[in-house]
Order: C-alpha cells, then structure tokens, then sequence
C-alpha cells in the first residue's frame, strides 16, 4: 500500500514539474488588427521559421497565442489579458516578442498588467497617447516603421481608426527606432528584414553578455549613422560619443567628409573624444569664422568640449587670424578647463 501512495506521489510531482517548466528563452509572434485567421505569424510560415533561424526558440506549440485582431480598444484591451495568461501558462525566463501593427499595443497593454518583457520588437505599431510602454516590465524595445506605411498612420492618426491620438512613427522610449522602406505588410517578411539587417535585434537572449548587448546597441547606431536622416544621425553621433564607441570611428570620418555642416560639427566632436582624433578641428576652425549664426555656435561648442589638447591648433589658428575674437574666447575657455 505505501508502495502505492509513494508511487502516486512521484507520478504527482512528475506531472506538476512538466506543467511548470520554465524556458530559458522563448520567442512569440502577436499579430495585428484583422490577422487572426492568417497563417504568416504561425509556425511553419517563412516569416516564423526566418525568426527561429536567429533565435532557435520561436514557439512551435499548437496552442499558440492569438488574440481577437479586433479593431476596438476593447479588444485589444481583452488581447492584453489574453497574453498575459498564455505567457504564465508557457513561462520563460526571457521573453521576446515580434509584434507587428497594434499587436504591439496589446504587448503594452500586457506589460501594465505585470508582463515581463525582454524585447519587444515593434513592426509598424501605431503609436498613440492612448498607449505606452510599462518600461518596468520591458527591458528593450525596437520599433521598425517606415514612412512608406500608411496603415500605420492611419491606425494613429485623426482617422476613423486613429481617434485623433496620434504620437507619430517615433516612439520615445524605444531602444532604438528603425526606419526601413515597405509597406505595413512587408515588415513581417524575411526579405525586408535581410535587407535591413534586422537580424541584429534578435540575437540569442540566452547567450548574449551585457557586453553583447552593449556591441549590438552600437552596431544599431552606427547603422543609424549610415542610413538614417539628419536627426537620427545627430543622435547617433552624440550616443555613440557617450558609449567612446571605437568601431564608429571610420564611419565618423566617412561623415566628417560627405555630410552636411551641422553633422560634420558633430562628428569632429566624436571622433576626437573617442579615438583622440583632431582631424575636424580644421573644420570647425573654418565654420568658428563663418557667416553663419548656427555654425559659429555650434563650433565653438564643439571645441570648447575638446579641452586643452587642442591648444596647439588654436595657437597656429590665431596666428594665422590675430584679429579673430571667436577663436581668442574658445582658448580663454579651452585655458581655465
């Protein structure tokens, strides 16, 4: 008879293990409005399978979550607590999701209600005031939109669907936001993502370092860098200062070279405290003494950051225009540092 209990007890705990084992690492895929009874987010698609390439842990399950896809706030409202119970009844240790159009509101809605996020990768999610980020539960978040996206727009903007509460494409709390070409639908194919490397954004949570991290976060900027428009790469430029990332070097040279006065301005500033790199200071020295209002600030910013080991430079400037204020008040500045 004890034999029998004991047996009991063992097949008890057995069963309850597996019902509450814990992934390391699990990746999911919440669609959109009106995309429940599609087949491109679920397994055995080519957008799933592309993920599951790069982060071996795409949920392969039948009871796969899917949520309403309806249009009301609602429904997204009912699609965040549906989340939240699927994601206890499959916990994980990190979770990852890719979340396109306002299946990225119901991954919001969902970290209010206490979901703990790792990375949220957001394609073409409306971002409206009605909607935001729990930043306690959520570790990253990636938002890929494209101003070719008009569905985008139109689920936030002063549309029927938008209800007036637009915040644009941007989203301020993002990690990173990335701008790519395609349409709304185009953001969930492996042949846009190859084309803009988003790989990048879903390395392996399971074996990625902080310094890992720290690389991939420059590896985005320096993308940025490259290819975004003049305020992305102004920031950037300033972000990439601050981490004294050694691997934007060439790309800031290649700017200090081909880009626009302001950017140039900003690269000189970068290069020079990352790599000890003076090459832009003729640079500023030539918009110190320029017509433009903007330019001579911006320049005499950007050399008074570089401190006194640009003395030399200045001096041989000075002796060159010995009547020049600006350059005499950036070595009285450089001096007392």
């Amino acid at each position: 008879m004890r034999s029998i209990v004991k047996a009991k007890r063992k097949r008890k705990r057995t069963f309850h293990t597996r019902l509450t084992q814990v992934d390391p690492t699990s990746t999911i895929i919440v669609h959109g409005t009106w995309a429940n009874d599609e087949d491109w987010w679920r397994w055995g698609a080519e957008f799933p399978a592309y993920l599951d390439q790069h982060t071996n842990d795409v949920y392969k399950g039948a009871d796969f979550f899917s949520w309403s896809g309806g249009v009301s706030h609602k429904d997204r409202t009912e699609g965040g607590k549906a989340l939240q119970r699927w994601v206890v009844a499959h916990p994980t240790e990190k979770l990852r999701i890719v979340a396109h159009s306002h299946g990225g509101n119901v991954a919001f809605l969902a970290s209010h209600d206490g979901l703990k996020i790792h990375t949220l990768i957001l394609l073409g999610t409306p971002i409206r005031t009605d909607y935001s980020p729990s930043m306690k539960n959520i570790r990253y978040i990636y938002n890929v939109y494209s101003p070719d996206d008009g569905w985008q727009t139109a689920g936030a903007e002063p549309y029927p669907r938008g209800e007036g509460k637009t915040k644009g494409q941007i989203l301020p709390e993002a990690s990173d936001n990335l701008k790519v070409g395609g349409s709304h639908f185009d953001l969930h194919t492996s042949s846009l993502w190859k084309n803009y490397k988003l790989e990048r954004i879903i390395g392996t949570l399971s074996t990625m370092s902080t310094d890992q991290e720290l690389v991939l976060r420059q590896e985005l900027l320096i993308l940025r860098l490259r290819e975004g428009d003049r305020q992305e790469r102004l920031e950037a430029i300033l972000d990439l200062a601050r981490m004294m990332s050694t691997n934007a070097a060439p790309v800031l040279r290649e700017r200090l070279e081909n880009d626009e006065p302001s950017i140039q301005i900003y690269a000189a500033y970068a290069l020079h405290r990352i790599a000890g790199d003076k090459r832009g200071v003729p640079i500023l020295l030539y918009y110190l003494q320029g017509p433009n209002k903007d330019l001579r600030e911006g320049a005499v910013y950007a050399l008074g950051l570089m401190g006194k080991g640009i003395l030399p430079d200045l001096r041989a400037a000075l002796a060159k225009a010995p009547h020049s204020a600006s350059i005499r008040r950036i070595m009285h500045e450089v001096r007392k540092q």
